[in-house]
């Protein structure tokens, strides 16, 4: 089994103005944008044009239970891992004393699911289909 590390989820105060700063001012383009009624949120996934990187943009309502107080410099929302056996790498953490926070869930084209770290950091493993 393969953990490959993906991209970087950061939590913003205002999810417009933050689509703007990285979109018109950074360049970087949209690959995926979406609500999330579980979380009571709003995600998009962001793509650097020279070197292919991504970034994942995450606001939450008022009233969420991911979208506590906003502390400057606090702002990493979770680290992704993708992996090729999905089933076995969740019951894998979920054996180490990892179990799942949220998930899974599956939208026919990914599987995801989300762990924490021993500090309370939020990883999120998925699975990316291949297209028929």
């Amino acid at each position: 089994m393969r953990f490959t590390f993906s991209y970087t989820g950061i939590r913003v105060r205002d999810f417009e103005r933050s689509l703007r700063f990285y979109r018109d001012l950074l360049g970087m383009k949209v690959l995926r944008r979406s609500k999330d009624a579980d979380t009571r949120g709003e995600w998009a996934i962001l793509e650097s044009e020279a070197g292919g990187q991504t970034l994942e943009v995450n606001w939450y309502e008022e009233g969420s239970p991911f979208g506590g107080p906003y502390g400057v410099g606090e702002a990493v929302d979770h680290l992704a891992f993708r992996v090729d056996e999905f089933d076995a790498a969740v019951a894998y953490l979920s054996a180490a004393g990892h179990p799942t926070v949220l998930g899974p869930t599956d939208d026919g084209r990914y599987r995801v699911a989300y762990v924490e770290d021993p500090d309370g950091i939020t990883v999120e493993i998925f699975h990316v289909r291949d297209r028929p």
